[in-house]
């Protein structure tokens, strides 16, 4: 694997983060006019050897023979939804003090 490009990242027409819509569901969108992804392979290959071979190479023993690949595909109109079920104990976190949750480094013991 020689290189992975992603192309389209810039065509986000839609982004819509935590939106309601059950009683304990949470729903992100993120939409794409496009997206495409690019990936190069370097593929090594010896030459074959053998007096069958349907392709003779004379200079096999000058060692491997590398091929590059370019395989690159995308989509149109792309739209990626992701729901989130939510579930919160309201006794323990009116119970949990503003201060406490500032403290990054003890932020999952406030729970």
């Amino acid at each position: 694997l020689e290189s992975v490009k992603v192309y389209g990242l810039d065509t986000i027409e839609s982004f819509e983060l935590l939106e309601d819509i059950g009683k304990y569901t949470l729903q992100n969108e993120l939409s794409f006019r496009y997206l495409t992804m690019e990936v190069g392979i370097i593929m090594g290959m010896k030459p074959s050897t053998q007096p069958d071979s349907i392709f003779v190479n004379p200079e096999a023993a000058q060692g491997d023979i590398a091929e590059r690949i370019t395989v690159k595909f995308g989509v149109e109109d792309l739209k990626a939804v992701a729901s989130i079920l939510l579930a919160v104990d309201e006794a323990k976190l009116g119970d949990v003090s503003l201060g406490s949750l500032l403290d990054t480094e003890n932020i999952f013991t406030c729970f």
